[in-house]
């Protein structure tokens, strides 16, 4: 059972705009390899700690540890010698088999995919968390670090969390910490941040009283948020991937036929239902937030169209580069980027993000146009590419109609109203008919 706020699920991004976080034992499973590796050096040197009672101490910063277990200084002399032991033991011996923590290679995708910064605030140094950082897919977040280097005092002390923040942008009152042990929860409060904790770092509840909620593991507070990556993304990992080897195969036979594109958005198209239909039969019981969720899930469906779209001109732009074809690509690509924005500040404004689905199903659907496009104008791939697109604008038209009948909707970004916007989806679908209709003799030949 998790210990939560109210609405935690549905209040977290709208709160926060900056995530801190911490990776042993909160990313990567490694606690106790970290007391091992301790345990170790001590005995090397001729000292007896093992790691059980090592262990509670872990997630302090080294200099701490050694002080209290051995009343040694880590800056020089024997207690400089065991900790140099111990990165060299940790690095050799536990390293290589670590693992990440359950959902923590998703969560930390998810955190990237969303709109908050995310620093990483640890007591490791930097080469040990870059090793660290490999481990759970976090390899991005290794520029933005916060480390035992930037800051005189390690935790439980706030000063790594006030260096990450301060890294961050964000305010105490506007970034929240996530973490796995009690040091990390009161360099947090010290600091001035909430903080989320895991029980996958070997802490029980009582030790991690002060955070605001307590999951299991990154993967129980995806499954809170209702917004875990690996549900969606694995249906359209499949989906795309299957539409893509259609494309492949039928390319093979010729290149006159655009077929394999329209499966590739009918097969986005009938994945992103289906994810929907999944969250949709969530309910939290407030009607009104349910009702936002069900907007916020339209929304996400016409960003991962917009994507695909986008993804689909900019190939075809590269493809027809230097003729009418390709002007009216490089127009269209810049225009829908501007919607998508559109779209994006709509959900941010809500309190939304968006989510991995639509960087995978932008992918996809590029990859599969890089497949089968490139051929002459006369190419039925260019015709029904271009059908295709039509039909995409269709669908952007009526998201402008809803829009306008929403009227607690925030007025769009930009100096653009959701009227104005409408009117710009017509005027796109009017150039795309005109220029397909215009290749229909040299497609085919009447």
């Amino acid at each position: 059972m998790e210990k939560t706020v109210p609405k935690l699920a549905t209040t977290m991004l709208s709160r926060y705009d900056a995530v801190l976080l911490d990776i042993d034992g909160t990313l990567v499973d490694s606690n106790g390899a970290h007391a091992s590796a301790w345990s170790d050096a001590f005995k090397a040197h001729g000292r007896h700690h093992p790691p059980e009672q090592v262990r509670p101490l872990i997630g302090k910063g080294g200099d701490k540890l050694l002080r209290e277990l051995a009343s040694l200084d880590d800056e020089s002399g024997e207690g400089k010698r065991i900790a140099e032991a111990r990165v060299e033991i940790f690095r050799d011996r536990y390293l290589p088999s670590l693992k990440p923590t359950p959902g923590a290679a998703a969560f930390v995708e998810w955190l990237l995919e969303s709109r908050m910064t995310v620093v990483v605030a640890t007591s490791a140094k930097e080469d040990e968390v870059k090793a660290l950082l490999r481990i759970c897919g976090g390899q991005a977040l290794v520029r933005d670090a916060t480390t035992s280097d930037d800051a005189d005092r390690s935790k439980p002390d706030p000063d790594i969390l006030v260096a990450a923040l301060e890294k961050s942008g964000s305010t105490p009152d506007r970034a929240i910490m996530i973490g796995d042990t009690p040091y990390d929860i009161e360099a947090a409060s010290r600091a001035g941040l909430a903080t989320i904790a895991f029980r996958c770092g070997g802490w029980d509840d009582a030790t991690l009283q002060g955070a605001i909620a307590i999951y299991d593991h990154p993967r129980q507070l995806m499954d809170s948020l209702g917004q875990s990556p690996q549900v969606a993304g694995s249906h359209l990992d499949n989906a795309m991937e299957g539409a893509i080897r259609m494309a492949r195969l039928q390319n093979s036979t010729t290149r006159s036929d655009a077929g394999p594109l329209i499966g590739v958005l009918g097969a986005l198209g009938l994945t992103l239902a289906f994810v929907a239909l999944r969250r949709s039969k969530r309910s939290n019981g407030d009607e009104a937030g349910d009702r936002r969720d069900a907007f916020a899930v339209y929304l996400r469906d016409h960003l991962a169209g917009a994507d695909a779209a986008i993804h689909t001109v900019q190939g075809l732009n590269g493809a027809y580069r230097g003729g009418s074809e390709g002007a009216l690509f490089e127009s269209l690509h810049e225009q829908f980027r501007e919607d998508r924005g559109v779209v994006e500040g709509i959900l941010a404004e809500l309190g939304y993000t968006s989510r991995s689905a639509k960087r995978l199903a932008g992918r996809a659907t590029g990859s599969a146009v890089r497949v089968i496009a490139g051929g002459a104008p006369g190419d039925l791939s260019l015709f029904r590419t271009l059908e295709a697109l039509a039909i995409g604008v269709q669908g952007k038209r009526c998201l402008w109609r809803a829009a306008q009948a929403l009227v607690a909707l925030p007025h769009p970004p930009g100096r653009r109203t959701f009227v104005e916007l409408e009117a710009d989806a017509v005027r796109q679908w009017e150039t795309i008919e005109r220029h397909r209709r215009s290749l229909v003799p040299v497609t085919f030949g009447a």
